[in-house]
């Protein structure tokens, strides 16, 4: 197969961007004419961007029910709901989706979590968060069981 470098000229050539919505791939088409006058066509499709991960996400023992954690975390830009999975000694316990609500007044979505119906003193739970229906974890947090 033979290859040809070609010159775009600038004031001939045309490109359109469709968008579908958000995070989804872009599709550029375009054509241009060649300097012996040959027209060609063409389309570019970048890949969807990467799903991003909640960030700062913290755990402490703060209210809600005897065996809770107060998870919260930053959220992603336009998701609205989110995945909390809960670990112990590296084996995965339990996925929790958190539904969607406002954020506190710092920006932080925020949700009372159970590891285990009865959470062993001293235990080391770990916890990391995802926009539900993605793969993109945030960094996994550590928090140990002290007691109600």
């Amino acid at each position: 197969m033979a290859a040809e470098i070609v010159d775009i000229p600038g004031t001939e050539s045309a490109v359109t961007c469709h968008h579908t919505y958000p995070g989804t791939a872009t599709r550029f088409d375009g054509s241009f004419e060649d300097r012996a006058g040959r027209r060609f066509a063409f389309t570019v499709t970048l890949p969807a961007p990467a799903p991003e991960a909640p960030k700062d996400v913290q755990v402490w023992r703060d209210g809600g029910a005897p065996n809770e954690v107060h998870v919260m975390w930053l959220p992603v830009e336009g998701a609205e709901d989110y995945t909390i999975r809960i670990f112990k000694n590296g084996t995965l316990l339990r996925t929790v989706t958190a539904p969607g609500r406002p954020p506190n007044e710092n920006g932080y979505r925020q949700v009372h979590v159970a590891p285990e119906p009865y959470p062993v003193v001293g235990q080391i739970y770990e916890y990391d968060v995802s926009v539900k229906g993605t793969d993109a974890w945030s960094t996994r947090v550590a928090h140990q069981w002290a007691g109600s």
